[in-house]
């Protein structure tokens, strides 16, 4: 896992826990003196900012004048607090809290590195259980061959069209047969990770979506074990992940970095694919998830990837629907309702396109007509005046 990217808000913390004792040793001194902290006595030095623990020495230049930076002593240890007879007594013991002052804080802040650095580990071993084999997952393509896979890949993306529980559910069989008559190839275990997260999102029964939730899951483990450099792998991996989250609110907090991990590894991959998927999964993660500390949530990088999204595909109308969220989270409501009216009409052009025969998906991507009606409701309900949603 890149700790980088998961691990900020660890950093974050660390950053907090100095900044807040750097304020509060300065509101218990500065009313002493706004430039020093003694007559003749510099400020403690952080550690982190000298590489070591340390307050300077404060000596003092005939008629209390401060002596130049320059000409003052260097302490002989790390953490030596010295004060010399020209120095008062009184600022000589507040050089001396101070000296103990920037430890403590550095200590703490130290501490806090430790903790993040812990994090990392503990969390760079993804909370996944590994799959079964393959063989398990796929069974067995009775009747099929190699040479069957794309008649059948066909059938099940027309089953799915459908876009019913019982056709997506079937069409997901279909997918896993395509896998089993060619284990090489992929698209027929994404399409078992396409179905599952569909029917994780939309069952009723909440064990059967747990039990699709699982399934999208480790198809998409596979599909990253056989392709690891496909788009699709972690993108599907994020969005089972997404769907397992919501079942399982505790566990899903836990996983928040690996899904957003896996969305931002298939962004690196191709951002293109699903016509800007991985950027506007991003965005939705960023602006649905809890904020730091409890997870990543963020509205403007919410937004930052909405418009990324849209500069994969600026018409498509799941892109116009995320960037009308993250216009909204971050307070511009007029660019949002203009959004949101871009993919009513967006979407609805598509299915008076599907309608006369025409290619729904003319310059982008074929969508089921049960797709393109829940794009317009969406929108729809989000320009409804508010007492009437």
């Amino acid at each position: 896992m890149a700790g980088s990217e998961a691990f900020v808000p660890a950093a974050r913390m660390a950053s907090y826990c100095s900044a807040s004792w750097n304020r509060w040793m300065d509101a218990r001194f500065e009313k002493h003196d706004p430039d020093r902290i003694g007559p003749g006595c510099p400020r403690p030095v952080s550690g982190l900012a000298a590489g070591r623990p340390s307050v300077a020495p404060c000596p003092r230049a005939t008629g209390g004048s401060r002596l130049p930076q320059a000409a003052r002593p260097a302490p002989e240890s790390p953490f030596d607090v010295r004060s010399p007879r020209s120095c008062s007594a009184g600022a000589a013991i507040r050089a001396r809290m101070l000296g103990f002052a920037a430890s403590l804080r550095d200590s703490l802040l130290v501490a806090s590195a430790i903790l993040a650095a812990a994090a990392t580990a503990g969390c760079a071993k993804a909370p996944l259980k590994a799959p079964p084999s393959l063989s398990e997952l796929v069974g067995k393509a009775t009747g099929f061959d190699s040479g069957d896979v794309d008649s059948l890949l066909d059938r099940a993306e027309s089953t799915f069209a459908r876009w019913t529980a019982e056709e997506v559910a079937r069409a997901g069989e279909i997918w896993k047969t395509a896998a089993a008559a060619d284990r090489t190839r992929i698209e027929g275990i994404v399409g078992m990770a396409r179905a599952g997260v569909w029917l994780a999102e939309r069952l009723e029964d909440p064990q059967a979506r747990a039990d699709a939730a699982e399934r999208a899951i480790q198809a998409a483990q596979w599909c990253g074990t056989i392709a690891p450099s496909d788009a699709a792998c972690p993108y599907w991996l994020g969005a089972a992940l997404g769907v397992r989250a919501r079942e399982a609110p505790t566990k899903g907090l836990k996983a928040l970095p690996l899904i957003e991990q896996s969305f931002l590894e298939a962004a690196s991959m191709n951002p293109a694919f699903e016509l800007g998927g991985p950027d506007r999964a991003l965005a939705l993660l960023y602006l649905r998830a809890p904020g730091w500390p409890a997870g990543p949530g963020d509205p403007e990088r919410g937004l930052e990837h909405a418009r990324r999204a849209i500069s994969q595909a600026e018409s498509w109308p799941p892109n116009l629907l995320a960037l009308a969220q993250a216009l909204a989270a971050n307070g511009d409501e007029r660019a949002s309702r203009d959004a949101y009216r871009r993919a009513f009409d967006e979407a609805s052009g598509l299915l008076s396109a599907s309608g006369s025969g025409a290619d729904p998906g003319a310059g982008l991507g074929a969508a089921p007509e049960g797709e393109l009606r829940e794009w317009i409701r969406d929108a729809g309900r989000a320009l409804e005046p508010e007492g009437r949603r």
